[in-house]
């Protein structure tokens, strides 16, 4: 007789046990009620002054939207950190522009 088909199987019932026991003896958090009960953040930014480059670009953004076959990368953008609008207004005359015609 071969032992290791008995071992194997052995082996996977009761890890197969382990986890359940795991599962029932550990259960999750309940995350929903806490975060009902938390207060909603109420703090307010002031606006803050916006500069030439700003002004600029939400000029810019405004017509250059309307354009066909002109794409704003949004999310390469914000991975970056930066705005839509100032980074139009500061790269519009580079050749690598992020506000870029295709």
């Amino acid at each position: 007789m071969n032992l290791f088909p008995v071992v194997l199987t052995g082996g996977t019932v009761g890890a197969g046990l382990a986890l359940l026991v795991r599962e029932l003896l550990c259960p999750q958090p309940a995350l929903g009620p806490a975060l009902a009960r938390s207060a909603p953040a109420t703090l307010t930014m002031p606006e803050p002054e916006l500069d030439r480059e700003e002004v600029w670009g939400r000029w810019l953004l405004a017509r250059l939207e309307r354009l066909p076959g002109v794409r704003i990368p949004t999310t390469n953008l914000a991975l970056l950190g930066r705005g839509r609008a100032s980074s139009c207004s500061r790269r519009w005359r580079s050749p690598r522009s992020a506000c870029s015609a295709r």
